[in-house]
């Protein structure tokens, strides 16, 4: 991956997302991916998925809570020797924002290993 293969890739997960493709985004996982996210102990009772299926489980059911969801792509962050990609981002989800970011880890294959979902407070507009 380089930065503009990187650039590429996140900017197809946003859009992955938005048109809540989330098998589209999954594709991207190895089966034994590991994924952490605050917002899974409120779906699935912890917070590490320990598989693909698992994090397809998560989204599904995240995915299937949410009645608008809109993602705008801030920017991407590479790490080549880490082979480690953050997305940065804001997310509008039933009409709340926050920032956002995904931090994402790759095999040498170029198959996503380890990420974790951030997610910060909501945004006010002064």
């Amino acid at each position: 991956m380089t930065k503009d293969t990187a650039d590429v890739f996140a900017r197809d997960w946003i859009d992955s997302f938005n048109r809540r493709d989330f098998a589209a985004v999954l594709a991207h996982f190895s089966q034994d991916a590991v994924f952490t996210s605050q917002r899974a102990m409120a779906i699935c009772g912890c917070e590490t998925l320990l598989s693909r299926d698992a994090i397809g489980k998560y989204w599904k059911a995240a995915l299937d809570g949410i009645g608008t969801l809109h993602f705008t792509f801030g920017r991407a962050i590479f790490d080549p020797s880490a082979r480690s990609l953050v997305i940065v981002y804001t997310a509008e989800i039933d009409g709340v924002r926050k920032h956002a970011s995904e931090f994402l880890e790759f095999d040498e294959t170029g198959v996503v290993v380890r990420g974790e979902a951030m997610n910060g407070a909501s945004i006010t507009t002064p």
